[in-house]
């Protein structure tokens, strides 16, 4: 069973900016798993055009130096990266193309140390478009190439180099229906 959860807590501070505290448990961490870690940030938006928060562990920064086109780009310590420029083509379509650095972490069955894990990692460059197909309804069609992945097992990432496999590099596609509400 892999349980996360966070506990979080906003105080206004002047105009749109907000002092943020949170506590957070994630029993697969991709580090210090089941110790649970206080942190606090702060959340800056000085116009409708730039938004910021910087807390102990997350990093987020969304611009939009012009009507149709957004940056955005988030770190979560300690290797997960998502960049992505966003332009608003009509009301419904939004194309985009980005960078990201994600990873995954499994307990797998029957392992003999408690604390080993399979591990994976990889990074991708993307384009794609939104479109909305209702409200809160919309589709996100991806195209991109997937690289630098590998798997590994052990306690940590200090380990990658032991029983690892290396998956190569290739393009993918991507089709996900998603909603908001």
């Amino acid at each position: 069973m892999d349980i996360s959860t966070t506990a979080v807590l906003r105080v206004p501070a002047r105009d749109r900016d907000a002092w943020i505290f949170f506590l957070n448990y994630a029993s697969n961490r991709e580090f210090w798993p089941h110790i649970p870690i206080p942190g606090v940030g702060y959340s800056y938006q000085p116009s409708d055009q730039l938004s910021a928060i910087v807390t102990t562990g997350l990093v987020s920064l969304t611009y939009s130096p012009v009507p149709p086109l957004t940056l955005s780009a988030t770190y979560i310590t300690v290797r997960t990266v998502d960049l992505r420029l966003t332009y608003q083509v009509a009301r419904p379509v939004r194309l985009w193309v980005g960078f990201d650095w994600t990873n995954e972490r499994y307990l797998l069955a029957g392992r003999t140390d408690p604390d080993d894990r399979l591990f994976y990692y990889e990074k991708r460059v993307r384009a794609g478009a939104i479109v909305g197909l209702a409200r809160q309804l919309f589709v996100d069609v991806t195209v991109g190439y997937t690289f630098d992945r590998f798997y590994f097992e052990g306690e940590d990432y200090g380990e990658r180099n032991q029983n690892r496999i290396d998956v190569g590099a290739g393009p993918f596609a991507a089709v996900r229906l998603g909603g908001r509400f």
